[in-house]
């Protein structure tokens, strides 16, 4: 669904990180709205998740999985969406963030080219009322310029604004600077912090859309499965 190239192990050489979804078996039968009888897009959970990946880079032009060697597979297979990455905790290595869908967020702190999942002990892994949220797209970004990454999720819900409280939690602040309610209603996708009135505060951008539940193209007859 997403990835991002950084160079984490600080080599000199851009490793990548791969986020995956689900696995789709060509065995899947169309899923059916008992209803309306019409075919739709299966829920996530109806599918088995992917694990993510990790590709260290050789530094001979080719690429190695190294998931397991860095740690990153201690946590469970997820549907993830969005990353993003950000010295979360200013040790001198890029940390990683993904936004999962329907299931708790990660944060991968990096500790010298190794990762520890902290999300739900520092806080950006839930919403404020403690539910798993849909993310869909994140972006990192200094929003207060106090010299801490913050971070802000998409989401089919409220938008999440998690803020860098220095000590390494994060607070969802989402309400108190005006990204909550407001957002309520929309489906957000795809975000980026930018600076678009030159002010010296960092602004955002989300771009929203519509998660549509059926595949059958109106007027066409609901097949009989």
């Amino acid at each position: 669904m997403s990835c991002g190239f950084c160079d984490f192990d600080l080599d000199g050489d851009l490793d990548l990180y791969v986020v995956n979804y689900l696995q789709y078996p060509t065995s899947t039968k169309p899923c059916v709205n008992l209803k309306t009888g019409l075919i739709e897009y299966c829920h996530p959970h109806t599918l088995p998740p992917a694990m993510d990946v990790y590709y260290k880079n050789n530094g001979d032009g080719t690429f190695s999985q190294a998931t397991s060697e860095v740690r990153l597979d201690s946590v469970p297979s997820v549907r993830g969406l969005g990353i993003g990455f950000g010295d979360f905790n200013a040790n001198g290595f890029t940390d990683i963030y993904v936004a999962n869908d329907t299931d708790p967020n990660f944060l991968f702190s990096n500790r010298g080219g190794l990762f520890e999942e902290m999300a739900v002990a520092a806080g950006p892994a839930l919403s404020k009322s403690g539910w798993p949220e849909v993310g869909m797209d994140v972006d990192v970004g200094d929003y207060n310029n106090d010299g801490w990454l913050d971070i802000f999720v998409t989401n089919t819900e409220s938008n999440t604004l998690y803020q860098n409280m220095g000590d390494g939690t994060f607070t969802d602040v989402s309400e108190l600077t005006n990204l909550g309610g407001v957002t309520a209603t929309l489906v957000g996708f795809g975000t980026k912090f930018m600076d678009f009135d030159n002010d010296g505060n960092l602004d955002l951008f989300v771009a929203n859309g519509y998660a549509q539940d059926e595949t059958t193209v109106k007027g066409q007859v609901p097949l009989a499965l």
